[in-house]
């Protein structure tokens, strides 16, 4: 996921990371009732942004005085994808992300790795819980 985010350019990087600051961290899993969340089934989710840092602030009331970097990073084209679960009550587990303005042929390929991702998580946690002491 690093790996991905390191590589998107600045303004995509700028949007996705106001995105996780407006709207991801203030809501948790309640961001799931938005309208930047789609079930793609089986526990798995895609969150979806569409709109730079500067828009994503003012959509979620964000003052952008406090956060002057953001403003220079207008960006046309941003269609951002990242694969996510919820876990606990607060928690996104976030799997792998995509830039769909850069290839739109590869979601489907992106979407099977984020499931295999999902799986392997959910295989480790299962064995975690048996592996577990019972109290």
């Amino acid at each position: 996921m690093l790996e991905w985010l390191r590589g998107l350019p600045e303004a995509k990087r700028a949007a996705w990371l106001a995105f996780v600051d407006f709207a991801l961290v203030p809501m948790g899993k309640d961001i799931g009732q938005s309208g930047y969340v789609k079930a793609l089934g089986q526990g798995l989710f895609e969150l979806r942004v569409d709109h730079d840092a500067a828009e994503l602030a003012q959509v979620f009331g964000v003052d952008l005085s406090t956060r002057p970097e953001l403003a220079d990073l207008a960006a046309e084209g941003i269609l951002l994808r990242v694969f996510c679960t919820f876990y606990g009550d607060k928690v996104v587990l976030l799997l792998s992300g995509l830039d769909k303005g850069a290839d739109p042929k590869a979601q489907p390929r992106a979407v099977r790795a984020a499931r295999k991702l999902l799986a392997d998580w959910q295989a480790e946690q299962a064995t975690a819980r048996r592996r577990s002491p019972k109290r």
